[in-house]
């Protein structure tokens, strides 16, 4: 399983501590086959932005979810500040 998290300037341990109530962490629901796809299934948007657009990483791919929140299908801009666009298994 991959984990994806909400990119915030925290430490890990201030990521998942109790003063974080929203850490924005899942897993993918499907693998990301296409290194070119715009969208990503995920178990649960829980703990992510509701209503603004957010930037994830799976793997050391970081994207930016556009439209989507509060759902657990995310549209999704691929490769961004400076990573690679890559498949992703599940």
């Amino acid at each position: 399983m991959i984990a994806l998290s909400y990119l915030q300037t925290l430490t890990e341990s201030a990521r998942v501590g109790s003063a974080n109530l929203t850490p924005g962490m899942t897993t993918l629901a499907a693998a990301i086959t296409s290194a070119g796809g715009v969208s990503a299934s995920v178990a649960s948007a829980s703990g992510f932005p509701q209503a603004t657009s957010y930037y994830i990483m799976v793997d050391s791919e970081q994207m930016q979810v556009t439209a989507g929140m509060g759902t657990a299908t995310w549209t999704i801009v691929r490769g961004t500040n400076g990573t690679s666009a890559a498949t992703h298994a599940l």
